[in-house]
């Protein structure tokens, strides 16, 4: 049995209408809101080992795939700001139970007005009677549009613009004038998003 005929490679495309930065900036510094955006498909993400949005981090995804829980552990292997792009490898759980080596790359492409999401997947199946990877496919189109409808749908975001700027007002009124201006609100409500 040849060793290339387990080896392939799965590339979708996908629309979206929201910021190519922000949904960039969620898969590489924010990956653990993806529970927050898609519960229903990831249930917990965890930083592992390293920093969020580093090369070489450790991700740990709770999720479910084809209706079974899963775990994954993925490695951060290549991030790339100009193309943002997004490569994990899969080191631990249970995609290695049907492939030797598996990596998924999300890449978002600004075409004029419209952004495409980009996701490869490249695969070693372990037998030739394992089938390409393309439920797990579904699986990162779903989570695209649900990142998606979280993003358009959130109240602190314009997409009237396409500018996708978020603006905070604070309006308070003090009661004691010793009580210092709440300043220290405007980081920690930037950071929320």
């Amino acid at each position: 049995m040849s060793t290339t005929s387990l080896r392939g490679k799965l590339v979708s495309q996908i629309e979206i209408k929201s910021s190519a930065d922000v949904f960039h900036e969620l898969f590489r510094h924010k990956t653990h809101q993806l529970s927050k955006t898609s519960p229903h498909s990831i249930h917990n993400c965890d930083l592992h080992d390293g920093d969020w949005g580093t090369v070489g981090s450790i991700i740990s995804f709770d999720y479910t795939h084809d209706g079974k829980k899963c775990v994954s552990k993925d490695r951060v292997e290549a991030i790339d700001e100009e193309k943002k792009l997004v490569k994990f490898k899969v080191i631990e759980g249970d995609p290695l139970e049907l492939y030797k080596n598996i990596s998924i790359t999300v890449h978002v492409d600004t075409h004029g007005e419209s952004n495409l999401v980009a996701w490869t997947i490249e695969y070693e199946k372990l037998h030739e009677g394992i089938p390409d990877p393309n439920t797990l496919m579904d699986l990162c189109l779903q989570l695209t549009k649900d990142v998606e409808s979280h993003h358009l749908s959130s109240p602190y975001v314009d997409t009237v613009d396409q500018s996708n700027l978020v603006t905070w007002t604070l309006e308070y009124e003090k009661t004691d004038e010793r009580v210092p201006d709440p300043q220290y609100l405007h980081g920690t409500l930037a950071s929320d998003y």
